[in-house]
């Protein structure tokens, strides 16, 4: 059985990587499902570990399909794609999955570019979610419309345009003359103005002082001010980086319509052999100047969490692709049984 993966969520503390952005981790959850199915199916199931082949031949990449073809097993269970290769080789049978296999594309932090200018005249940006944003939006919306009433109804009442000053004060404290330019209203006749004017000037006070002082520096504390030399799929084909993944990626990327995804296949250098066998070992390796690696989306925690921290997401969701979970051997009746169930 190869090594597939299992969601697990664990705390910040646990995490491998200084930076805290991994909080996931995934680990053999196979077992446990091929337990429950074996169960359901009243079958009494085994389940051995791949060994590796000497002379490094994997039939589809992996060996447990190598095991499935050549009679050494039954069954194989690993979340591989569904390549047209495999599917029409007759070697072995196998059940979808239900989800596809997302994958990107991580970068060596190396290669990350000084930003500093672009960085601190976005920081104040970035530093509130797009909720915050928002209620800013609407709060100083309903200013300026009430400002604007308080306009519409001196001149319909009076005759006559007030200054911005008096209006701001018309609009927050309720102060609104009755008898132009006389007397103002009472306090006690406006308490609902103040009190919002109270209000918002607290919350507004609170927002500022969190902002200075709490989250603007902690974002450009904790922010890297850098970036990749590219950001999209059209920028990296132009620039001279190598392009690594795995034969089967390859093969799926070039059966695929999308232009720029065959472009991105011509240009990918395919991994195979013992490379494949290890294939996070050889990307923490990054033996080439300049290179990026095609990875399942999970393979981000594999990577920080078995071998480096030292990558970051460069293009996240490039193409999905369907997977198999359950392999076996062609006419094997486990296959049939499987498939009924």
């Amino acid at each position: 059985m190869d090594p597939p993966w299992v969601l697990k969520k664990t705390f910040p503390e646990d995490d491998p990587c200084l930076d805290g952005s991994m909080k996931t981790y995934w680990g053999g959850v196979w077992i446990f499902a091929l337990d429950t199915v074996c169960k359901s199916l009243r079958m009494r199931c085994k389940i051995y570990g791949p060994v590796p082949s000497p002379d490094s031949v994997f039939y589809g990449d992996s060996v447990a399909l190598r095991d499935i073809v050549t009679g050494k097993a039954d069954m194989g269970v690993h979340t591989m794609l569904i390549t047209a290769s495999r599917f029409e080789s007759g070697n072995y049978s196998m059940i979808p999955s239900l989800i596809s296999r997302s994958y990107g594309m991580v970068v060596h932090k190396r290669h990350l570019v000084s930003d500093v200018a672009t960085s601190s005249q976005r920081m104040l940006f970035y530093t509130f979610t797009p909720t915050a944003w928002a209620g800013i939006g609407v709060l100083l919306l309903v200013i300026f419309t009430a400002l604007l009433l308080s306009q519409k109804l001196r001149t319909t009442k009076f005759g006559r345009t007030a200054r911005w000053s008096d209006l701001w004060f018309d609009v927050f404290m309720g102060v609104v003359s009755n008898t132009w330019p006389g007397h103002l209203t009472v306090f006690k006749r406006n308490l609902v103005s103040s009190i919002t004017l109270i209000i918002t000037s607290v919350v507004f006070s609170l927002m500022v002082v969190t902002l200075f002082k709490t989250t603007l520096p902690s974002k450009l504390a904790t922010s890297p001010l850098a970036k990749l030399p590219f950001t999209t799929m059209e920028e990296l084909l132009l620039t001279d980086f190598k392009i690594y993944g795995a034969v089967a990626v390859k093969e799926s990327l070039k059966n695929t319509r999308k232009k720029i995804i065959q472009t991105l296949a011509t240009r990918m250098e395919g991994v195979s052999g013992k490379d494949l066998e290890n294939y996070y070992q050889f990307i923490s390796r990054d033996e080439a100047t300049r290179a990026v690696y095609m990875i399942p989306e999970e393979g981000r925690a594999v990577l920080s969490t078995d071998y480096s921290c030292d990558f970051v997401e460069a293009i996240a969701h490039v193409q999905d692709y369907p997977a198999a979970q359950f392999w076996f051997r062609n006419g094997s009746r486990l296959f049939k049984k499987f498939s009924r169930q």
